[in-house]
């Protein structure tokens, strides 16, 4: 996960443009990259969005990263990126878009990047909109000490903003409101909270992040799971 600016051609302008017929869906993305994956070998990668999400005006066929031409290593010349979605929507070294009105029947859209059903009754869905995370960047062991104040902070994302923030320093057993900016565009937000530690020994922070629609990160394993680190707490 990081921040870049990003420079390019918006997707919308381009499907507006080309103007889709009625009854379109998706937009199908194909890039360059190739090879075995998963014991088979694929000669081509291929995702898909939702039609609505290409046309919100956030999709890009990006040329340039942070003022610069798009590098190869980072999927240049071109490639599409899709904020909000997890990566792997965002097609390297892109070599076509398709309008259409069903979903790709690619690999990676009907094999791979799919969630499975929670039960017997669901269908398996697409891993596309990015669920609520967190993870704390401090402190670290060598900066806290009993009886002292200490700042908690840490980065939270999602595909829709991020209203809240909690953090816990007892493992889960108790948590708090943390402080959390507001976002701007796509990038992550800031959390802070203080503590002060009470006791000298090993202490674990955690934190959950909650987004606009009340979606929170879980405590069972999960690509978003709730996040922990150990700190040890010492005398000064």
């Amino acid at each position: 996960m990081g921040n870049v600016r990003r420079g390019g051609v918006a997707l919308s302008d381009l499907l507006r443009l080309a103007g889709p017929d009625d009854g379109a869906e998706y937009v199908i993305s194909a890039g360059l990259d190739h090879g075995v994956y998963d014991s088979a070998y694929h000669d081509h990668y291929e995702k898909d969005l939702p039609l609505d999400k290409a046309l919100d005006g956030t999709t890009l066929v990006a040329l340039a990263v942070n003022g610069a031409p798009l590098p190869a290593r980072r999927g240049g010349p071109v490639r599409l990126v899709v904020p909000g979605y997890y990566g792997t929507n965002s097609t390297k070294w892109l070599t076509s878009l398709t309008v259409s009105d069903r979903r790709s029947t690619g690999a990676f859209t009907t094999k791979y990047y799919m969630d499975p059903p929670a039960d017997d009754s669901a269908i398996a869905t697409p891993v596309w909109e990015l669920a609520p995370n967190s993870l704390l960047v401090a402190p670290v062991d060598e900066g806290v000490h009993v009886g002292r104040s200490v700042e908690i902070w840490g980065w939270a994302w999602a595909c829709e903003p991020v209203t809240g923030v909690d953090v816990s320093v007892d493992g889960g057993q108790t948590w708090t409101s943390a402080e959390v900016t507001s976002r701007t565009g796509h990038a992550w937000q800031r959390f802070t909270l203080g503590w002060t530690p009470s006791s000298v020994g090993e202490h674990i922070l955690a934190c959950r992040a909650t987004n606009r629609s009340g979606a929170t990160q879980p405590s069972a394993p999960r690509r978003n799971r709730i996040h922990q680190r150990v700190v040890f707490v010492t005398q000064e």
